[in-house]
């Protein structure tokens, strides 16, 4: 299977056959054919959303889900497989939660009133700060138990013409410690996401406040984190 990355497509494009890539944004785990594009009128049952299952229906609810704010849920544990799994009842559990919905209709199964929501747009959508939250505290994906902080990838990961899911650690953990208030609003723009996992000046800016911050100088503060920097931006 061809493996190739995306860009962001908006939800009003879920009947074109190529928006199906829409939730592999991060991931670039999606097949390079694209399947037909599926009938989404009807809910088509819950064997197509049992663990494993890899059909269109699963790519284009994932779809609707990172439309409605699920991204974070996404991008905590391991890369994405095509099949419905543990990481798609996380974010189906968090847009029904986000309804108010009783618990026991917020465990994460896909059923014909949650199908009904995404396809019609209806219903609020998972609040910005609980996807983000949840990314930042179990960046593993588990979420028995809070997970120690993501491992420092190493200077090379960042710099210019860099893109990749650690730069985005790091843009979301200097904005809510309060170094990249002029970036919020990128975070919260589905749309904007491609742009916010590149390297560009303004997280390079971010991360030389924080590192001012701490009392370094000269060489300690180029805006390039180091693996002090990323040791205590996650500092308890």
């Amino acid at each position: 299977m061809k493996i190739k990355r995306t860009t962001a497509l908006s939800i009003r494009h879920l009947l074109d056959p190529t928006s199906w890539m829409r939730a592999h944004l991060l991931f670039a785990c999606a097949p390079e054919e694209a399947p037909a594009a599926p009938d989404l009128t009807a809910f088509p049952g819950e064997r197509y959303f049992r663990n494993g299952a890899c059909n269109t229906f699963v790519t284009c609810v994932r779809s609707m889900l990172v439309e409605r704010g699920a991204l974070g849920y996404y991008l905590a544990g391991p890369a994405l497989g095509v099949g419905w799994s543990e990481q798609d009842s996380r974010a189906c559990s968090a847009f029904q939660r986000a309804q108010k919905w009783r618990v026991t209709a917020s465990q994460g199964r896909m059923d014909s009133r949650t199908w009904a929501h995404l396809v019609n747009g209806q219903g609020m959508d998972i609040p910005p700060e609980a996807a983000t939250d949840y990314l930042l505290r179990y960046p593993s994906g588990d979420d028995n138990s809070p997970t120690p902080p993501p491992d420092y990838p190493g200077r090379e990961a960042f710099g210019t013409g860099k893109s990749n899911v650690s730069i985005l650690l790091l843009r979301l953990k200097l904005a809510l410690s309060g170094f990249a208030d002029d970036q919020i609003d990128m975070l919260h723009d589905a749309s904007m996401l491609h742009h916010s996992w590149t390297w560009d000046e303004r997280l390079r800016s971010a991360c030389t406040t924080f590192q001012l911050r701490q009392g370094w100088r000269g060489r300690q503060a180029t805006g390039f984190p180091c693996a002090d920097t990323w040791r205590l931006l996650w500092k308890p």
